[in-house]
This record gives structure tokens, C-alpha cells and sequence, in this order.
């Protein structure tokens, strides 16, 4: 629907107000997370916003809305539900979500996200028909094989373990086989944290790092969505005082991606191992 608005417009006018209606909410979100009016100024310095704003992309959006759920769940969890179920827009960001509600126990909010995405679906294809939802599925398969088989868009800008072991030089299937293992330590590691009593920040930031990690296809856009994982660290340092060397390993992370223009490889996904 929002695509469909916008492709009627001029295209600086689609850009501005897509990417600057969108940047408000991500701004909102970590201030929220951080509690404190710092939090804009350290959601608007966090070097992914430049990417994205750069290519006028969806990375405000993802945010707002996997750190707005996150920000909401034990409180409102029906808002974050509703908010999850936004999400699906960006399908490969919620692998391991559903695996952190089960675990957790957040079952309004695993029911809602998942009806919140079939009436979505729902009113999609009873706007524009079926013919949209075929070649959706067509170019899923189509984006697949140029963008991680071929490496259409250089391998050095996927900021996964696939990307990265790609831009190595080894095989597909060699990068597949590295990227699986990533994604089920990611998993394991956010179930067991999930289920446990670990702080609520915690838990949050790991399901926030974990997305990233677990999925093959992640830009320098998409690495907006790490603000929230560090959202939830700062806040739980400012609580109970940092860790040695955690700020540091902040200023690290945030280092890593702020020189991807200047070395073009997958430094995003050190930047999320880091956190």
C-alpha cells in the first residue's frame, strides 16, 4: 500500500517523505528504549542512519518496528504483536522471533503478530489480486539466485557470513554451510535466553542481534537495526554500570560500519558479532 502511494509521486518527493517520514519513528523508538532525551541524539549519530538515508531504504522502518515491539512486549504485548505483524514486510528479520515468543511465553503476542500478517496478506490481495502475490513469489526465487548465487549487487556489501565468506572467495555452498551455523547458534542462543531469567534487556538485545545474524541477505540499511540491540545495552549499562570494555566494543561496532564505504566488505557483521 505505502509503495503503491508512493509510486504515484515525483521521485524526490516519494524520497523525502518516505525516508524522512519514517526516520520520526526510529528516532522515537530508541529514545524510548533508552529512556532518556540522549537517546535521539545517539539514534540520529549511529552511522547505519547515513546509509539509509544515502539510498532512501527501509531501515527506519525495520527498526521502529522490531524495537518498537521489543520496547512494548512485556508491557503492551497485543501493541507489539500488532507491530511484529507489520514486520513481515521484511520476512528474512523474523526468523527467530516466533523461536524467542514460544520461549518466552508471549503467546498474545506470538497469536496477534500472526494475525496481524494473514489480515495484511488478506487486504493485499484483495486490493491488487493475485497477480501481485505470483510474482512476489517469483521474485523471491529471482532475487535469491542474482543477489547471493550470482552476487549481482558484489558480495562485499552483504553484511552476513555468507557475504563474507563469499567475498573470501569460497563457494556457495561452503558460505550456505557457514551461514546455517550461524543462524542455529543464533537461535539456540536466543531460546536458552529467552527461557531463562536473564534481564529483559539482555534477552532483547541478543533477539535483536540475532535477527541479523541469522539471516544471508543484510545491507548496510538493514544495519540500522542494530540501534536497538545497543539501545537495550546502553540503557541496561546506564542501570547497572557497563562492563570493561563495553562502550568501547559500542564505539567499535559503530566504527566498523561507519568505514564500509571506504572498504566495501562485510564489516556489518563483525560490527553484530561485537554486540
Amino acid at each position: 500500500f505505502v509503495a503503491s502511494a508512493l509510486a504515484l509521486m515525483p521521485y524526490i518527493t516519494a524520497y523525502v517523505l518516505w525516508t524522512f517520514g519514517t526516520f520520526p519513528a526510529y528516532l522515537i523508538v530508541i529514545r524510548g528504549i533508552v529512556g532518556e532525551r540522549s537517546g535521539y541524539m545517539l539514534a540520529a549519530a549511529f552511522p547505519a542512519v547515513l546509509c539509509n538515508f544515502v539510498v532512501g531504504q527501509n531501515g527506519f522502518l525495520s527498526t521502529a518496528l522490531l524495537g518498537g515491539a521489543l520496547f512494548t512486549l512485556v508491557q503492551r504485548p497485543i501493541l507489539s504483536g500488532v507491530l511484529l505483524g507489520f514486520l513481515t514486510y521484511k520476512p528474512h528479520l523474523g526468523l527467530l522471533i516466533p523461536i524467542a515468543l514460544i520461549a518466552g511465553g508471549y503467546w498474545r503476542t506470538f497469536f496477534v503478530a500472526g494475525a496481524v500478517a494473514a489480515l495484511m496478506a488478506a487486504a493485499s490481495w484483495g486490493a491488487f489480486g493475485t497477480a501481485t502475490w505470483q510474482a512476489f513469489v517469483a521474485n523471491i526465487g529471482h532475487t535469491s539466485q542474482a543477489f547471493l548465487s550470482d552476487g549481482w549487487a558484489d558480495f562485499g556489501k552483504l553484511q552476513t557470513a555468507f557475504g563474507l565468506v563469499r567475498t573470501l572467495g569460497f563457494s556457495e555452498p561452503a558460505a550456505w554451510s557457514v551461514q546455517i551455523v550461524f543462524a542455529l547458534i543464533a537461535a539456540v542462543a536466543v531460546a536458552a535466553l529467552w527461557r531463562s531469567r536473564a534481564s529483559y534487556d539482555i534477552k532483547a538485545a541478543a533477539l535483536g542481534a540475532g535477527a541479523l545474524l541469522a539471516t544471508p541477505y543484510l545491507y548496510t540499511y538493514d544495519l540500522v537495526v542494530l540501534a536497538a540491540p545497543l539501545a537495550f545495552l546502553f540503557r541496561l549499562g546506564r542501570a547497572r554500570g557497563f562492563l570493561a570494555y563495553e562502550l568501547a566494543g559500542m564505539g567499535a561496532a559503530c566504527m566498523l560500519i561507519l568505514i564500509f564505504p571506504f572498504v566495501t566488505a562485510p564489516v556489518g557483521v563483525a560490527a553484530v558479532l561485537i554486540v
